[in-house]
């Protein structure tokens, strides 16, 4: 699972605010297959397309798990 805080000034910024957040799911297996020690965050947009709400992380998860 790769997140990322998008608030843009420190006024903002509200860490629990899960509205401030996107989230992409891969599976660990995906990730090792790109044989990168790294992933930049466009690199994990084209592999796991459009972030998907928190509200459907823990299925995305179970998801990525079984696949």
């Amino acid at each position: 699972m790769f997140a990322l805080m998008h608030a843009s000034d420190h006024g903002s910024y509200a860490a629990l605010d899960v509205a401030q957040w996107s989230f992409w799911v891969l599976s660990q297996a995906h990730v090792a297959a790109t044989g990168q020690s790294s992933l930049g965050l466009n690199r994990v947009k084209a592999l796991a397309g459009e972030p998907i709400p928190y509200g459907l992380l823990a299925a995305g998860i179970r998801a990525a798990a079984s696949a």
